[in-house]
């Protein structure tokens, strides 16, 4: 008996010290469900895209980098992984390859997915719908793990509470959504940069006190290694989560250098120390830096050779195609400072239209990204003056260079240019959220007399009842939303056999035309009959145009195919 009283004893003060690390384990598995319902629901009724042949016909990289191990074919220099980078491809034939489906992609396929739509009606898929569907999901489990990692950044930042708001905030966003259950690259993109960001947060929190965590820091500086060099092998506008690395590491060893205490210490620290300890933390991001290029290089064997002089040389592609998607769009671009941030504002701040009335939602949206904007700065001059830069450092760089990035470079009205942007917008807003209704709780509290520090609930989300109602209604408004929204269906693109006989199947225009694209030439070309029914909505990516077909591999990069001006 005593022995089982000793050990029930043990079992409960186990439990006691680890309760707050289950109630943190508990809201993560509630948000993960909750954020992970609208990616995977019904996604085979989701708007076709001709791209998406495209991405799933390249996941033929997969295959020659991690099954064949082929790091010298000629098919590593061709225009298509130059030009956008091979991680997405991997990712999507790794999805592919898990769900049991024998689809093997071939080079003769590469060259002849866009021709094929001469044979099929537009919009129509050219795949077998079990291979459409499993790279669909494969996007979609990267967008429902974005939204995970997101609840994760949202705690270290503000708390559970607010972790729980920003998961589900992430989820609401159509455009999110529209882009996450298409197979393309920006899902793999997505989930890279949050995965970066999270580990800088973490990384930042353990240079407080270096010496107690030195294990934990090399742990971590490799797994931010890996996230940057995957984001920036995903697409290259993943290169503003490395932007955002740098900055908060200067921040930050300034920090290091001024303060007079570390975070944990009680005895000022002596000068010589103070700039030891600032070196050190450049020093570190150095490392990471170094790294995470060649993690990026060690991923795209077209750089193996010449890391640098090849780097330069996608940097040139990248800008020529952007030139050429200017020439074929000009009623697309966005000219001056103005539209562009007038046009990330309206798409990322205000595009969440989750539960409410479209005026009530953008007034509502605005509000909270303006107050989590302001808090969140508020929060780091704080920090900064009080003690050593924690995780909300990595956060508020995070938002400036993203938003300052996108919204200098952004060249025209496009959705998918605005993706490294999506992520901040919810944490700022789930922050906001979080903190306004903690401020409420503690305000209604003293009315009441109930005390500013009343104990604290079940999970220990929030502290009292009151704020326990304004949650549950809150996240109840929301789940119905997501319910609402992909309670909708769209019927699934016809086949060829389905086409009515009056209808003209749609011929590629020819790859010669300069700056030739879908968009352009529907607007000259003579009247066509009715086409089959364009299942998009608002956050629908556009259309492609056709790309320059290769018949024979090449070992230089080929002249910049049309497909991609969108991507």
């Amino acid at each position: 008996m005593n022995a089982f009283s000793q050990i029930s004893r043990w079992l409960r003060e186990r439990w006691i010290s680890n309760l707050h690390g289950l109630s943190v384990l508990g809201c993560a598995a509630v948000a993960s469900v909750l954020a992970a319902l609208p990616f995977v629901v019904d996604v085979p009724s989701h708007s076709y895209h001709v791209d998406e042949d495209y991405w799933i016909h390249q996941s033929y990289y997969y295959r020659l980098f991690f099954k064949e191990h082929n790091f010298t074919s000629s098919e590593w220099a061709r225009h298509d992984p130059i030009y956008t980078g091979p991680m997405a491809r991997y990712v999507i034939g790794f999805g592919i390859e898990l769900s049991g489906i024998d689809f093997k992609p071939t080079v003769n396929d590469l060259n002849s997915w866009w021709p094929s739509n001469e044979h099929l009606p537009e919009k129509s898929p050219r795949l077998s719908p079990q291979v459409l569907h499993a790279g669909r999901m494969t996007c979609a489990v990267m967008g429902a793990a974005a939204a995970l990692l997101l609840f994760f950044l949202g705690y270290v930042v503000s708390g559970r509470l607010a972790g729980i708001f920003v998961s589900l905030f992430f989820a609401c966003n159509p455009l999110v959504l529209s882009i996450c259950r298409h197979a393309m690259a920006d899902a793999t993109l997505l989930f890279f940069i949050t995965a970066a960001v999270l580990f800088q947060a973490l990384l930042l929190m353990r240079l407080r006190d270096p010496r107690k965590h030195w294990l934990f820091l090399i742990v971590l500086a490799i797994a931010e290694s890996l996230a940057i060099g995957c984001a920036v092998g995903t697409k290259f506008n993943g290169a503003l989560v490395s932007l955002a690395f740098v900055l908060s590491m200067v921040v930050a060893s300034v920090a290091f250098a001024a303060h007079p205490r570390p975070g944990a210490e009680s005895q000022n620290r002596k000068l010589w120390k103070r700039f030891l300890g600032s070196a050190g933390v450049l020093l570190f991001a150095v490392f990471v830096g170094l790294a995470s290029f060649g993690v990026f290089v060690f991923f795209n064997p077209y750089l193996h050779t010449s890391p640098i002089d090849h780097t330069r040389e996608l940097y040139a592609v990248t800008t020529k195609e952007l030139q050429q998607a200017f020439n074929a769009f000009p009623e697309d671009r966005l000219k001056t400072l103005g539209e562009k941030a007038d046009y990330v504002w309206r798409e990322v701040c205000l595009g969440r239209n989750m539960f409410l009335p479209q005026s009530i939602s953008q007034w509502f949206n605005g509000t909270l990204v303006v107050i989590g904007a302001l808090f969140l700065t508020c929060k780091v001059m704080v920090t900064l003056w009080r003690r050593r830069p924690g995780g909300e450092l990595i956060v508020w760089a995070w938002v400036v260079v993203a938003s300052c990035g996108v919204i200098y470079w952004i060249p025209v009205h496009w959705d998918r240019y605005l993706t490294p942007l999506l992520p901040c917008s919810s944490v700022v807003s789930g922050m906001a959220l979080a903190e306004i209704l903690k401020f409420v709780h503690v305000k209604v509290a003293r009315l009441l007399s109930v005390g500013t520090n009343p104990s604290p609930s079940l999970l220990g989300i929030v502290p009292t009842r009151l704020t326990i109602v304004a949650t549950a209604i809150t996240t109840a408004a929301i789940v119905f939303g997501l319910w609402r929204r992909t309670g909708i269906e769209v019927p699934p693109p016809r086949t060829a056999a389905q086409t009515p006989t009056n209808e003209i199947p749609k011929t590629p225009p020819s790859a010669t035309t300069s700056g030739a694209s879908e968009k352009s030439i529907t607007k000259t070309s003579t009247p066509r009959a009715p086409q089959p029914a364009e299942t998009t909505s608002k956050f629908s990516l556009p259309s492609a145009p056709p790309p320059v077909v290769k018949l024979q591999p090449s070992t230089q990069p080929q002249v910049a195919p049309q497909s991609q001006l969108k991507q």
